[in-house]
């Protein structure tokens, strides 16, 4: 039997924008769905009230440009966005990517990836999962206007749940991991990627920065204290990303972008397709 929940964190409910597959949600999601709350469990008065306040930003403070639910502004357009990817990380993954490819992203705007994904590059299956509903239902009206229902799974989470009932080979998360609302949120997001079987590839974009700008890993005592700037709550080492995901091997690391940004892309086995190249870039900080 699943653990229950202690009386100061609410039981998680489904919303109306979770999807799976066209159908409702089987016992398979519908547990995935509590892991959520559960991976909350350590800390659970902070990390909750972290997390609302996270989804509050996200839902009813963020501009829909900032949340890449609209596609102007400093995003130019959708094309723009997708060249852009093009040039840094999205190119070189998807030689890694397979017809049977299962990909989640992981804070997923209005699903531009997962356009893309299912458009040009074929994948059988997308996973879309966010905590925000604005994003969600976005994401809904995207796809649903171009693809079948059995295209693609829409979650609602609080964290990353576990995966293994969804079978994602590739994990994909970008300009994410910089709003996260603690370290513990990060190392259980880390320890959620490593324990999922499926998995073969994963690019993960975060904020690196020095010393100094990594405020949200102030130790206090056993947790983590939250930093309250959603904009940049977590900024790590050049190193954290290959550490954290200590069942991968990193196969490609850019040199830092505007604003700090790098892509890693890390494997689980040797990279074995010759014209797939990488590059390990040398970082700074």
């Amino acid at each position: 039997a699943a653990p229950k929940l202690p009386a100061t964190v609410a039981a998680p409910k489904l919303p109306a924008t979770f999807k799976t597959m066209g159908r409702s949600p089987g016992p398979e999601l519908l547990s995935c769905a509590c892991a959520t709350m559960l991976l909350l469990l350590p800390g659970a008065n902070g990390q909750v009230a972290a997390v609302g306040a996270s989804r509050n930003f996200w839902e009813n403070t963020a501009s829909k440009t900032f949340s890449h639910t609209e596609y102007n502004q400093w995003l130019v357009s959708k094309e723009d966005v997708v060249a852009q990817w093009d040039s840094t990380w999205l190119k070189s993954f998807a030689c890694l990517l397979t017809p049977d490819s299962r990909v989640v992203d992981y804070g997923i705007g209005a699903c531009l990836l997962g356009e893309t994904l299912l458009s040009r590059y074929n994948i059988s299956h997308y996973i879309g999962i966010d905590l925000a509903d604005r994003q969600l239902e976005a994401c809904g009206k995207n796809l649903a206007s171009k693809f079948s229902a059995s295209r693609y799974t829409l979650l609602r989470a609080d964290a990353l749940p576990d995966l293994e009932p969804l079978k994602p080979t590739h994990f994909v998360s970008q300009a994410v991991i910089q709003h996260f609302p603690s370290r513990l949120y990060y190392e259980s997001f880390a320890a959620r990627i490593n324990a999922a079987s499926t998995l073969r590839a994963v690019m993960l974009q975060p904020r690196v920065g020095k010393p100094s700008e990594r405020n949200a890993y102030r130790a206090t005592g056993k947790t983590k204290q939250e930093h309250h700037d959603v904009k940049l709550a977590l900024v790590l080492d050049k190193n954290a990303v290959p550490r954290a995901l200590s069942t991968f091997t990193l196969i490609g690391r850019t040199k830092g972008k505007a604003m700090g940004y790098v892509f890693y892309t890390l494997m689980r086995t040797p990279l074995s397709s010759p014209q797939c190249a990488f590059t390990i870039s040398n970082l700074n900080n």
